[in-house]
């Protein structure tokens, strides 16, 4: 699965990324499942599924007689035998217990038949038309990560076994449909209007894995090689934009297959955009399904594309499904490689410095995570599958292709492919892969398990001191590192080679020291002074380093490294000299010699940068650092100096940091009239971050109804007009705000942010009655919504309303959600 945009998106909705909850120690097999025949059709009216589902299962121990199978909430009819005969079984609405009519053992096979209905409330979905929302086609899709299928079809739900399965879907004949693998046959159900259609997953799967989709779907095929690659898309999507979204994605499974040494290894790659899909992608097996979101075209191409999020799932068909994590806590070998290729695809598409940039970016998220969200682990184990397993798993990657080398790295991600396709697998099999690989290569033992004990099974980073020195004697520099972290059970004394460039008239080189010490000293010989010095050339590993250098030298670095993330690197560091106490004289600030400079340097990088990601963050380290006028003025004039609208937007955003009023009728100059979406949400929120609050609205709200890409401009508009009205009393700010929570055919994130906006309304009756009108919503995101804004309500009568929900639930997520919001109202006051 894909995180998207991990700072806004997770703040308007939640988590749009299916995580399994707090990992569980690994669930006990008792069984081999073999194969499993899926025979379902629809009920629309009752919005239910009946079913009939035969498994082939091998018992793993002998006295088998008695074995569990995952079901919530089912209605069941019979439970047969292959003989037809009914088997004994117990069911308390989450698991069968099944009795079979003697012992059996490994050598046996054994066929049961599950016949039922039922109404899932997770795991499968029907969207169709609602009040709220008339325009909604009809579908039906499935999500079944990380245990949700056991809510559609009786099915041993966990991912340790994998099996074969193939499903006959009986629809109505004006939809298509999608499942994994290939399509056996299509045949019309005569006098019917109905149609049943065969899919076949020939090759092992783990069973969180099995999808299906249902809808009156476009289909956009394309072909690598003899390979079927097709984008399914409702038909209210304009297939050319859908054709532009998914153009790349042959040339993807290209890339892929040659950087990881196997063949795309199933037979067809599908692709389908489903309504209200509750995380960003789903990974099932040769048919991944896609947030609707994820649409783009070229106009908009400059501000956002969805290929970071298409190559994450693509690369899932390698990293989640041909191999398979055994358990959730070894999540990480399918996240954190999804989320690396992706990064990788940069490099492969766009070149090297956007492959550093995305690396630089969510090594900074893994900061960010560390030090909001707490200190995990990137493997699971200790308690809790976080934002690790993605951003930082992707960052410690890139690391370990740094310490291997591309051609020890990616052989031994092929070894480990090779070894393992098709089965389960744990940290320690790709350690394994990396040991044999480097022994096959270099004819020396090496055991590389320190880099997994230290950056996957362990927390933290290293926080290094740098300084050096010229020793003219010996003609050598002498680096001294020392790391500063506190020390702890998560967080150790880091081992880790570092590059370090030296340059100066009579050499240019790269030197690596293996750092593993608390404190270290190192000598490399260098045919004069220096310079220029890069500590972690390349910016290989995720560490806060201190590296005293003064101000000219870290200009040297900005101005003589070719790749832009050690300019990045370069302009980062520089931004200590802007946080100097300034003097004073006649009572105004007097900024100092090193501050001019650094504001030189940056605006040199702002107007001048080859890469973009570099003017960017000179236009975020401006934003931090707002000296006098002169920050602001840089910004200004930058802005019209930008082919990059990525770019200008970080000015904008930057310039809302600013306390001037100057600034602020910039911004409002730029967004009149604005033809890019993207510009003016951004111009738009820092408008909000910046006005004085009782001028927000005015400004602001003649834009709350103005239809925009993906929703932005009105994302915009309720976080900047809720900052106008932070007391819950202007009646405007909560009409535009209801407008849109309740309106009709609003995109189901977009009125998801809304709701939430509206809890300092919460006690209104209006509000309160709206709420539990709609709160039985068909988009889980909304109904979740919609029960946190009545839990705010501090209306006690609401309580009993809320028990009777939870009564009616098997979703147990949203009973925990709806226990703590009684729990809220009980204790209001």
């Amino acid at each position: 699965m894909k995180k998207i945009f991990l700072i806004i998106l997770f703040i308007y909705s939640g988590n749009l990324f299916s995580q399994p909850t707090i990992p569980e120690p690994e669930r006990i097999r008792t069984y081999d499942v073999q194969h499993i025949k899926i025979n379902v059709g629809f009920n629309w009216d009752k919005k239910e599924v009946e079913g009939n589902v035969e498994t082939k299962i091998t018992p793993l121990r002998n006295n088998f007689r008695e074995f569990e199978v995952d079901a919530v909430g089912f209605n069941i009819n019979y439970i047969k035998d292959k003989k037809n005969k009914d088997l004994k079984f117990k069911y308390d609405g989450r698991m069968i217990k099944i009795n079979l009519n003697r012992d059996y053992s490994p050598s046996d096979t054994i066929t049961y038949w599950v016949s039922y209905t039922c109404k899932p409330q997770r795991g499968l979905y029907f969207i169709y038309p609602t009040e709220l929302n008339p325009s909604m086609p009809y579908q039906i899709w499935t999500q079944g990560e990380d245990n949700d299928n056991r809510y559609w079809i009786p099915v041993y739900d966990y991912p340790n076994d994998k099996t074969t399965f193939e499903m006959y879907v009986t629809v109505d004949d004006k939809f298509k449909t999608l499942s994994n693998g290939y399509l056996d046959y299509s045949k019309k159900i005569p006098d019917t209007g109905k149609r049943q259609d065969h899919w076949i997953m020939d090759k092992p799967n783990s069973t969180y894995l099995i999808m299906l989709a249902v809808g009156d779907f476009n289909i956009i095929e394309y072909k690598f090689n003899d390979l079927p690659v097709q984008s399914y898309t409702d038909k209210n999507i304009s297939t050319g934009d859908a054709a532009y979204t998914f153009r790349n994605t042959p040339q993807m499974i290209k890339v892929f297959s040659e950087k990881y040494k196997n063949e795309y290894p199933w037979n067809k790659y599908s692709q389908v955009i489903v309504e209200d899909f509750i995380f960003g992608g789903m990974e099932n097996t040769s048919a991944t399904v896609l947030i609707k979101r994820l649409i783009y075209n070229n106009r908009t191409e400059q501000d956002y594309s969805g290929d970071g999020t298409i190559s994450h799932e693509l690369a899932h068909q390698w990293w989640g499904d041909l191999v398979t994590c055994r358990n959730w806590n070894e999540m990480w070998l399918n996240e954190s490689f999804a989320e690396f290729s992706a990064a990788l695809w940069k490099e492969n598409y766009y070149g090297r410095d956007e492959y550093d940039y995305e690396i630089y970016r969510s090594g900074e998220n893994a900061f960010r995570s560390d030090s909001v969200t707490g200190r995990y682990p990137i493997w699971a184990g200790y308690g809790s599958v976080t934002t690790a397993i993605y951003d930082k798993g992707s960052v410690i990657l890139n690391t370990f292709r740094h310490i291997l080398g591309d051609t020890i790295f990616f052989k031994s991600l092929g070894n480990y492919l090779k070894e393992n396709e098709y089965k389960n697998v744990v940290s320690s099999d790709l350690i394994d892969a990396i040991n044999k690989t480097y022994k096959s290569e270099t004819g020396t033992d090496n055991d590389f398990k320190w880099m997994f004990d230290q950056w996957i099974f362990k927390a933290g980073y290293p926080k290094l001191d740098v300084n050096y020195s010229y020793d003219d004697v010996a003609g050598s520099v002498i680096l001294n590192v020392r790391q500063m972290q506190t020390t702890d059970t998560l967080t150790p004394v880091f081992r880790m080679p570092v590059d370090v460039r030296l340059k100066n008239s009579l050499e240019d080189k790269v030197e690596r020291v293996e750092i593993s010490k608390a404190e270290e000293t190192f000598t490399i010989p260098m045919q004069g002074f220096p310079d220029m010095i890069v500590f972690d050339y390349g910016n290989n590993i995720l560490d806060k380093d201190f590296f005293h250098k003064t101000f000219e030298e870290w200009d040297a670095q900005y101005s003589e490294s070719e790749n832009a993330i050690d300019r990045i690197m370069a302009l980062k560091n520089i931004e200590r000299f802007l946080k100097e106490d300034t003097t004073h004289t006649a009572g105004k600030p007097v900024i100092t010699i090193n501050q001019i400079e650094t504001l030189r340097l940056l605006q040199n990088a702002l107007n001048n940068d080859i890469f973009w990601g570099t003017r960017a963050e000179a236009a975020k380290i401006l934003a931090k650092n707002f000296i006098i006028d002169r920050s602001g003025s840089i910004l200004r004039d930058a802005y019209g100096k930008q082919i990059d609208t990525k770019v200008q937007r970080e000015i904008l955003k930057a310039l809302g940091n600013s306390k001037r009023s100057e600034d602020w009728d910039f911004v409002k100059e730029q967004i009149q009239n604005q033809p890019d979406d993207y510009i003016l949400a951004d111009g738009l929120s820092a408008l909000g971050n910046s006005l004085p609050a009782e001028e927000i609205y005015d400004v602001v709200s003649p834009y709350k109804n103005k239809i925009s890409d993906r929703d932005v401009v009105q994302y915009a508009v309720i976080s900047a007009i809720t900052k106008s009205d932070t007391a819950g009393a202007d009646t405007r700010v909560k009409k535009v705000l209801m407008d849109i929570a309740f309106g009709t055919d609003i995109e189901g994130r977009l009125r998801s942010f809304a709701i939430s906006a509206l809890r300092k309304y919460a006690k209104d009756d209006d509000v309160k009655a709206l709420a539990i009108k709609y709160v039985d919503n068909n988009f889980i995101v909304v109904k979740r919504g919609f029960i946190i804004l009545l839990s705010y309500s501090n209306d006690k009568s609401i309580i009993p309303f809320f028990k009777k929900m939870n009564e009616g639930t098997t979703d147990e997520e949203l009973s925990k959600l709806l226990i703590s919001s009684i729990k809220r109202l009980e204790d209001s006051k």
